[in-house]
């Protein structure tokens, strides 16, 4: 979802804007008067996304972090269009201050977070519903494949821009096969926080959430059981910090590959001395959970019941 400047050739990173474009467009124009709910839940939204695409997870089985995305579950909770302006403004904010994707390639990122995996994810947990799939499975699996569909989807570009001396299929290849063993763990915690996410969502503020998405009651055990292998899968090893520390997936994988291809990424817009970036870096953590804990205490408050004189 951070592809850099550089990485796409200024052809390409055209096409793609030129392809996320309608979708802005559509956004822009099917803004409307919402609720207080709803707005609240918007402004959870754009907390969430900016937080959750900037926090690096490390991933001890390959020894990187990534991210995840956020965009899938908060798409089938408010709709595609709802979600498009503000994955734009987070990976604006990101490319100018956080040195994370790329004003060039802004367009691209937009398209496959803001577009790709809520797309895929209305698509599969629609159809999921409609074969009688249990909604706990469907929103799981739904968030799950739509996170990596939008890691494909940069493969897919990535792969497209190298394309040369060696095929598409080439690069394609070897992208997915650098990109999965990270990314699949944290599709598998993407689908589990998400089912976690509109289960506390639908016990605070029902109205908020659409009756398709209504979940039954937890299982303990079966929670307990997943989280305890998640966190297995992504505990932290110390071995890794001995070697030289954790590298981000998109610096590893997609610009890595870029680089054996022939094809260097940019300097960031904006490149911070280590401690000023690290501050910068809590200090937009910090805002966003601010705003997060904003919104969900008015998501909390229950909708007051119209007065009937």
């Amino acid at each position: 979802m951070h592809l850099s400047d550089g990485l796409l050739p200024l052809s390409h990173a055209a096409a793609w804007t030129a392809v996320a474009a309608p979708f802005l467009l559509e956004a822009v124009r099917s803004r409307e008067e919402t609720s207080t709910g709803a707005r609240a839940l918007a402004g959870l939204s754009g907390a969430l996304l900016f937080a959750v695409t900037l926090f690096p997870v490390p991933v001890p089985v390959v020894g990187v972090t990534s991210h995840l995305c956020a965009s899938p579950v908060l798409a089938l909770l408010l709709g595609r269009r709802r979600v498009v302006l503000p994955v734009l403004a987070c990976l604006l904010l990101q490319a100018l201050f956080f040195a994370h994707g790329g004003l060039t390639t802004l367009g691209a990122n937009v398209f496959t977070l803001g577009v790709v995996g809520p797309g895929v994810a209305l698509v599969l947990a629609r159809t999921l519903s409609r074969v009688r799939v249990p909604a706990p499975v469907a929103l799981f699996v739904a968030c799950a494949v739509a996170d990596l569909a939008v890691y494909v989807a940069d493969a897919v570009m990535l792969g497209l821009a190298l394309r040369g001396e060696r095929p598409f299929l080439h690069w394609f290849t070897t992208l997915l096969l650098g990109l999965a063993p990270a990314q699949v763990p944290l599709a598998l915690l993407e689908g589990a926080l998400s089912v976690a996410l509109v289960r506390a969502l639908a016990r605070r503020r029902p109205d908020v959430v659409p009756s398709w998405l209504v979940l039954p009651p937890a299982s303990p055990a079966l929670g307990g059981a997943v989280l305890g292998l998640l966190l297995l899968i992504l505990t932290p090893s110390t071995s890794r910090a001995e070697e030289g520390g954790w590298r981000g997936l998109d610096e590893a994988v997609l610009a890595g590959t870029a680089e054996r291809a022939g094809r260097q990424a940019s300097a960031p817009v904006l490149e911070l001395p280590g401690e000023l970036s690290l501050f910068v870096f809590s200090l937009g953590t910090f805002l966003a959970g601010i705003q997060v804990g904003r919104a969900w205490a008015r998501l909390s408050s229950r909708p007051e019941e119209p007065h009937v004189p």
